[in-house]
C-alpha cells in the first residue's frame, strides 16, 4: 500500500505534467500542455512553459523556466496573459521566485511566432 501511495504522489507531481514540445530557439525550448485547454465560447486557455537554456535574471531573482496561463480569443486572433510564474529550476520545477496572477490587456497574435503556435493548439 505504501508503494502505491508513493507512485500516486510521483504521478501527480508537476514533473510528470503533459508538456509537449512546440518549438525551440537559441535561448529556450517551448512547451504546451494540451490537457489543460479550457474552452468557453470563442476563447480558450492553455498553460505553456519556456525552459531557458541559460540562467535568467530579473532584478534580484534568477530563474530557469517560466510557466504561463494564457487566454486566446479564437475568432479575433488575440491573446492575454492570466498567470505567469518564474521557477528556479528547469521545466517549471523548484521554487517560484516571481508570480503575476493579474489579467493583462489583449494583444494581437503575430504570425509565424510561438504565440501563433500556442494559439493554434488552444483554438483547434
Amino acid at each position: 500500500m505504501k508503494k502505491l501511495a508513493i507512485c500516486l504522489l510521483l504521478l501527480s507531481s508537476s514533473s510528470w505534467a503533459g508538456w509537449k514540445s512546440v518549438g525551440e530557439d537559441n535561448a529556450a525550448a517551448f512547451y504546451a500542455d494540451p490537457a489543460t485547454i479550457v474552452k468557453s465560447g470563442n476563447t480558450a486557455q492553455l498553460w505553456s512553459l519556456l525552459d531557458y537554456k541559460d540562467f535568467q535574471r530579473m532584478v534580484e531573482v534568477g530563474y530557469f523556466s517560466q510557466k504561463s496561463l494564457v487566454e486566446y480569443d479564437c475568432t479575433e486572433r488575440k491573446a492575454r496573459g492570466l498567470n505567469l510564474s518564474l521557477h528556479s529550476e528547469h521545466m517549471g520545477e523548484g521554487k517560484v521566485v516571481y508570480e503575476d496572477s493579474s489579467a493583462h490587456e489583449w494583444s494581437a497574435v503575430p504570425p509565424q511566432t510561438i504565440t501563433e503556435t500556442l494559439w493554434n493548439i488552444a483554438c483547434k
